[in-house]
């Protein structure tokens, strides 16, 4: 019973990081992608007149 209580506490902890975690890797992850490739109105200014 005891382990039972005990991997249950485990799982709803662990979904908890995940559920906090999660908005941040998807901003830094936007932060990545917004460094690694132009946007769009960066491209538009790179392109020669």
């Amino acid at each position: 019973m005891e382990r039972a209580l005990i991997a249950l506490l485990t799982g709803i902890v662990s979904a908890g990081v995940t559920a906090l975690a999660v908005p941040r890797l998807i901003r830094v992850a936007e932060r990545y992608d917004a460094l690694s490739y132009p946007t769009e109105e960066r491209w538009v200014h790179r392109r020669p007149v």
